[in-house]
């Protein structure tokens, strides 16, 4: 595919209570319907990806800012992909460029994204002026609610290997330091 966006935004609303679903609860938070996908290969070229909380206010910011998260010149090659109830599996390489500045040059990694838990399993990972290798993972209760307020809601689990930091890095996150 090439420059797919995808944008999750978050919006106080004032629209009315929806009717009763008389519909079969499912207990699926990403798949409702029961989809079943498998693919041997997938490419996204060019795309974008926003998750922006329009709910408290705020200012674009310099930095990181997880009110405003918006990946810009996404490609992701992805093996072996499957979407599986509640659950979308991958071996995947992704590079990206966050609206801060904060780029990903190359992320390899056995990823899996279920709705309580994002994670990287044989992660190796270059950024601007970082290098990771080994795990990583975050955990939420609630993955549209909480990721839109990353700093006081998502849960990091981390174990690296070989790993060299930036403080240039680190800067996109905590600007104070």
């Amino acid at each position: 595919l090439d420059k797919p966006r995808f944008e999750l935004l978050q919006y106080k609303g004032n629209r009315p209570a929806p009717p009763p679903d008389n519909g079969k609860d499912t207990g699926m938070y990403f798949n409702a319907a029961g989809m079943h996908i498998e693919l041997d290969s997938m490419h996204l070229m060019n795309g974008t990806f926003a998750l922006i909380n329009h709910m408290r206010p705020h200012t674009v910011l310099p930095y990181f800012d997880d009110r405003f998260i918006q990946c810009n010149h996404l490609d992701i090659a992805a093996r072996k992909l499957s979407f599986i109830q509640d659950t979308i599996k991958a071996d995947m390489r992704l590079s990206t460029t966050e609206r801060s500045g904060f780029t990903i040059k190359h992320l390899k990694s056995d990823f899996k994204l279920t709705p309580q838990m994002m994670e990287f399993k044989n992660l190796d990972i270059q950024t601007g002026g970082s290098h990771l290798e080994d795990y990583y993972a975050m955990t939420y209760q609630d993955f549209q609610e909480d990721m839109g307020d990353f700093t006081d809601k998502v849960h990091i689990k981390a174990r690296f290997k070989n790993a060299s930091v930036s403080s240039n890095d680190i800067a996109y996150f905590a600007p104070e330091l």
